[in-house]
């Protein structure tokens, strides 16, 4: 787990229901809400966090839009995970 997970995993955990969006529609910005919703589909696994994500298709300037929109939540499983990573 990278700390920027368990960054993101603490901060779904302190404030709730969150959802995510890219930044902007730039071209720029869509890879790196892509590496974001993979990140949440991990813990999603793991059972540490709730997610739905709301799926695009569209292409934009050549890039396939995977993702418009993640509403993620912390479940008691991801609180005990940054329990026992010291982390809460």
């Amino acid at each position: 787990m990278t700390e920027q997970e368990i960054t993101i995993l603490r901060a779904l955990c302190q404030g709730g229901h969150q959802v995510y969006s890219p930044q902007n529609s730039s071209l720029a910005a869509l890879p790196g809400f892509d590496e974001l919703v993979a990140s949440f589909q991990q813990m999603k696994k793991a059972g540490w966090i709730e997610l739905e994500v709301e799926k695009s298709g569209k292409l934009i300037r050549g890039y396939l839009r995977r993702y418009k929109a993640a509403a993620a939540r912390c479940t008691p499983h991801g609180r005990e995970a940054l329990r026992l990573l010291g982390s809460d």
